[in-house]
């Protein structure tokens, strides 16, 4: 049976032509041969026939594929998203109906109904955004179309009629269209095929079609790059359509002609309604800004089918072991490698995370790992990996998989913080590779279970304040080797008149060929996708470096004032670009998998120590951190350094040598940067030494069980949020939690960068950056208030202080809060906030009692020279006058308070490091010596920009001091 049309102009009687007498009379009356879908009415009704308001119908269109109806339906209500051709009593509401949404917010629907429900009403539920249904009464699809009437024989032939007058031109019938080949149906798999268009100026030279349950999907190749976008539909539609509607290119590849010459042509994924029929299909040109009408026809005859689905429509896999590849959410969260085994419909994995810093994974959220422990799936052990033709160790975990090319949610609980992280993975299915059967004996029984956390957990509750512990000092990372010794091409480009970019210098005295990176950093972006670079080309003498991002969804990227087209592989968008070498090169990617293309800006930088001028061999390596992350600086925070440590792009000159001081270290690099390290730590509760001492007993003592259901700290902002979700403000958490974790570490390593020099992308990762000059500052510290006033005669740098007027012992100070040139803006333990920002604050410093564990009554630290009698009366004087907060706190246990100390730590760093203002702990207060408390003029020398003022009355005191 042809394919035939409906068209349903009314609910009343349709008219119909009496046929010729050489035609036999169809068997469906309803029936067309154009197959062309045909406007029809298909309203959702109530029970008592009325159209249900909250879902009209707006436009609605109909296909007769013989015994199946293909229906259309769009609607304008944003409420729901997906159909269930079904009762509200049914429990399970499959297979659901899933909507695609529209530029208005509105949804159409597409799906198939049995060609004797037409006519009739079949009842339909609607399910809305949240996964809900509803169901608060019974709705009904009025399906378009009149039921099939039953065939009456063809009665005998009488006797031949007398001929009559012979019809007017108008009566003339219409010949009968030739029936069009019913549609070509395609199993599901991935198949090869071609495309005409008609155009010479549109040329599809390559199609790979994957068809599964009848839908049809086609990664289609262009012949050139010249178009951007297409568009399912007319120009005039397209240019009227919201540009989330557009299908961005995902990428460029190279083809070969039948010529036997390389080409590159733009590829683009995009829906297939139907074979052998033309797709109406609008290409923009990205050189005009234009849309033009086009058509894409797929022949059937064409495919050849390449491959299976790796998976059916509930992702189960055939039983057996598997390898697979995974991603994931978060740059310190790498699977490096993954055996899936199915058995049974179900599905297990080992993993394997690139580093060691986890040692439980939870198949949820951190917030509700806390309180499920014995759900924690404990790690399997080390294993050793390779990468890059290195050696590393990674941890396993064995853990259910409900779905693949899914993302589900994963927790991951630290081994140095104590704290759980929420995390995510995606298993790809095309990824999978058998590598093996089940055992014998594995075929029989129940699915193997992911091993849990026995009843003995850590040590460090996830609930617990953080306790920091010293961590191995990172290791020189391997020299990445290139894939190939073969140079790269500069990628397709055109030229970007938007001007987000500006030409780069990509000269250099580098002879022709292909180098390694020493190092390479970015910064920009939400953190969710990391950018790699792993080879330098230079030809002609001018450097171009391939940059790969880690997702295939970034269409093009703009740099050196062009706009570069990606080439797409292995899950990867991959740019050869050129560069400025030991430089930051500013570059735009767009992404498509956002709701709409969006741009994002990106610094890179690239060191290559050959390239420097001057011949300089400093190293200027990246570095493995525990966790199997790169840092840009050799060492951790677990300590102060005893020599200056290797920072990326920087080239060491000389240490400040220190005789006295014990809890800052300074090291001097190129272009007049300083490294400050302040150890936070030493002497305090949080003493690394002290907590080795409390671990030891704590293996002793069964406490830390009872504190399992505690609920957990959420440290990290949710990076499985998409990047269309997230506001400027929420990606700039990425870079504030990084900073707050920065400030919970043994050690503060902080940048002093002088005033117009420029450091490479991505070191505000590792270190907190002070840029000079610094001209607001707010103090709470009355010793560097001393130093900064009564030493340095720093006063006209301060704005703000942390005391009260009554309360300032410095004269000077007082006088200029008097005048209202130094205002109070909060105390340390109780900051305004908004009037730092009134202030324009950009730099703070706190005393040493801010640090949890360390703080000290004023009343304590003289203790030993009071008598016992002096003693008694005091604290009774005390008494009366303490606070009931004071009280309170003395009714707390060390434990409690330390929490607190350590949850105010990390709230100020957080608040400060959103406000973009550095805060420093000065601890001269805790120095032994009155010249070891003086040597910290040296800090605050280099800081305020009297370096050598400070160096010198320091000396004065060092000579007065030996002279007594």
């Amino acid at each position: 049976m042809a394919d035939k049309t409906v068209t349903i102009h009314s609910t009343d009687a349709i008219p119909t032509v009496t046929p010729e007498p050489t035609e036999t009379p169809s068997e469906n009356p309803g029936e067309d041969s154009s197959n062309k879908p045909a406007s029809v009415e298909a309203p959702v009704t109530k029970e008592d026939g009325s159209v249900f308001k909250m879902f009209v119908i707006s436009e609605a269109t109909m296909i007769n594929k013989g015994d199946k109806l293909v229906l259309t339906l769009k609607t304008n209500n944003v409420s729901f998203d997906k159909l269930y051709l079904g009762k509200n009593d049914d429990l399970a509401k499959t297979p659901a109906i899933q909507g695609m949404q529209e530029a208005n917010g509105g949804y159409s629907f597409t799906f198939e109904v049995d060609a004797d429900k037409a006519g009739t009403t079949v009842p339909i539920v609607l399910g809305k955004k949240d996964g809900t249904w509803y169901t608060k009464q019974q709705l009904y699809l009025a399906v378009p179309g009149s039921k099939t009437p039953e065939v009456t024989p063809i009665p005998e032939p009488t006797e031949t009629p007398v001929p009559t007058a012979t019809p007017t031109p108008s009566e003339t019938p219409v010949p009968t269209a030739t029936p069009t080949p019913e549609p070509a149906k395609v199993e599901n798999g991935i198949y090869s095929g071609t495309a005409e268009t008609g155009a010479a100026m549109f040329k599809v030279v390559g199609v790979e079609l994957t068809v599964k349950d009848g839908d049809m999907k086609a990664r289609i190749t262009l012949s050139g790059v010249a178009y951007d976008y297409l568009y399912m539909g007319t120009p005039e539609e397209a240019a009227a359509t919201d540009k989330s509607a557009w299908i961005a290119g995902v990428g460029t590849v190279d083809y070969t002609t039948a010529d036997g010459e390389t080409k590159t042509g733009m590829q683009y994924d995009i829906p297939v309604a139907a074979l052998d029929q033309a797709l109406v299909v609008s290409s923009h040109s990205a050189k005009r800004d234009k849309w033009y009408a086009r058509t894409i026809t797929i022949a059937s005859s064409s495919l050849k089918k390449t491959a299976d689905l790796p998976a059916d429509e509930t992702n189960k896999v055939a039983d057996g072991i598997y390898s697979a590849e995974a991603t994931t959410n978060a740059a310190m969260f790498k699977v490096v490698g993954v055996k899936l085994t199915a058995k049974n419909g179900k599905m297990t994995a080992v993993i394997t995370l690139s580093g060691s810093g986890y040692d439980y994974l939870y198949m949820g959220t951190g917030k509700d790992a806390a309180a499920e422990s014995g759900a924690w799936i404990a790690s399997t052990g080390k294993v050793d990996y390779t990468l890059d033709g290195e050696t590393k160790t990674g941890m396993q975990f064995e853990i259910p998989v409900e779905a693949l090319d899914q993302e589900f949610a994963v927790a991951a609980h630290a081994v140095k913080s104590g704290k759980w992280y929420d995390r995510a993975i995606t298993i790809a299915s095309s990824s999978l590779k058998k590598t093996g059967d089940l055992p014998s004996d594995d075929n029989k029984g129940d699915t193997p279970k992911p091993t849990l956390v026995p009843t003995n957990t850590p040590t460090v509750s996830p609930s617990e304040t953080p306790v920091v512990k010293p961590t191995s000092t990172p290791t020189p990372a391997p020299t990445q080797k290139p894939a190939d010794t073969k140079p790269e091409q500069e990628s397709k480009y055109e030229s970007d008149l938007s001007g987000g970019t500006s030409k780069v210098d990509s000269a250099t005295t580098l002879a022709d060929g292909v180098y390694t990176p020493d190092g390479f950093s970015f910064s920009g972006g939400s953190g969710k996708v990391t950018i790699s670079c792993s080879k330098i080309t230079v030809t002609n003498g001018q450097a171009y470096a391939t940059i790969a991002f880690s997702s295939p969804y970034y269409g093009y990227v703009k740099a050196n004032g062009n706009k570069y087209m990606a080439n797409v592989s292995g899950g990867s968008s991959i740019f050869t670009i050129p560069v400025e070498l030991n430089k930051n090169n500013t570059i735009i990617g767009m992404t498509t998998r956002m709701s709409v293309a969006h741009e994002i800006s990106y610094n890179i930088f690239i060191s290559l120590a050959a390239a420097k001028k001057g011949g300089s061999t400093s190293s200027s390596t990246g570095f493995v951190k525990a966790d199997g992350t790169i840092s840009t600086i050799s060492t951790d925070n677990s300590k102060l350094d005893t020599t200056a440590p290797e920072i990326m792009g920087l080239e060491y000159k000389a240490e400040t040598k220190l005789a006295y001081a014990e809890y800052f270290k300074m090291y001097h690099y190129d272009e007049g940067i300083t490294l400050l390290e302040i150890d936070m730590t030493k002497d305090t509760e949080r003493d690394p030494e002290k907590q080795n001492e409390d671990d030891k007993k704590a293996e002793d003592t069964d406490t830390a069980a009872a504190e399992d259901t505690a609920a957990a700290t959420d440290e990290e902002e949710a990076a499985a949020a998409s990047d269309s979700k997230k506001t400027s403000t929420e990606k700039a958490k990425d870079l504030t939690e990084k900073t707050k974790e920065l400030y919970e570490g043994n050690v503060v390593k902080y940048l002093i960068v002088p005033k117009d020099v420029e450091i490479p992308a991505g070191l505000d990762k590792d270190m907190i950056v002070i840029q000079l000059p610094v001209e607001k500052t707010y103090v709470a510290s009355e010793d560097a208030l001393k130093l900064l006033d009564e030493q340095l005669d720093a006063a006209e740098s301060i704005k703000a202080v942390g005391m009260e007027q009554k309360d300032c012992q410095i004269e000077n100070i007082a006088k200029a809060m008097e005048d209202k040139k130094i205002s109070f803006d909060g105390a340390f333990d109780d900051l305004d906030y908004k009037a730092l920002v009134k202030d324009e604050i950009d730099f703070a410093i706190l005393p040493s009692e801010f640090l949890p564990g360390n703080a000290k009554d004023e009343e304590d630290a003289d203790a030993a020279d009071e008598t016992a009698d002096t003693k008694a009366e005091d604290q009774k004087d005390d008494k009366d006058d303490k606070t009931t907060d004071e009280k309170a706190d003395e009714d707390k246990t060390t434990e409690e308070l330390l929490k607190e100390e350590n949850e105010r730590l990390s709230d100020t760093a957080e608040r400060l490091a959103t406000l973009t203002i550095p805060m420093l702990v000065d601890r001269s207060a805790d120095e032994k010596t009155d010249l070891a408390k003086a040597e910290w003029l040296k800090v605050y020398g280099v800081i305020f920009g009297c370096e050598d003022q400070a160096n010198e009355l320091f000396q004065q005191m060092v000579k007065a001091e030996e002279n007594k």
